[in-house]
């Protein structure tokens, strides 16, 4: 075995994310820092907070919010910058009875 070495971080986040849906487009036009999180409710609203929780920003999504389907639900994301690759977490809610399945 050879060296365990660490690897440098970028604590940059990410910037104008696009979520696609099932094919449909909604634009999250903010900046994320590393750390922070959105929250996007059903009704077109979004929160940014910080690593606290403290509300930071209203944000509005554009595009609107994409609507699940029961069955299988395809997400894809990409995001700024470019320079580098950044590990994005998705969590999807739901207030459905139905069997969403998100790929």
């Amino acid at each position: 075995m050879g060296p365990i070495k660490a690897l440098p971080t970028v604590c940059e986040g990410i910037s104008d994310a696009v979520l696609m849906v099932n094919g449909r487009r909604m634009v999250l036009p903010v900046r994320i820092r590393s750390g922070w999180y959105l929250e996007v409710h059903g009704k077109g609203e979004a929160r940014l907070y910080d690593e606290r929780g403290n509300a930071m920003a209203a944000v509005k999504p554009e595009g609107g919010v994409p609507l699940l389907e029961p069955g299988e639900n395809e997400f894809r994301l990409s995001c700024g910058p470019e320079s580098y690759r950044p590990r994005v977490r998705v969590t999807v809610v739901t207030e459905s009875r139905e069997r969403l399945i998100v790929r």
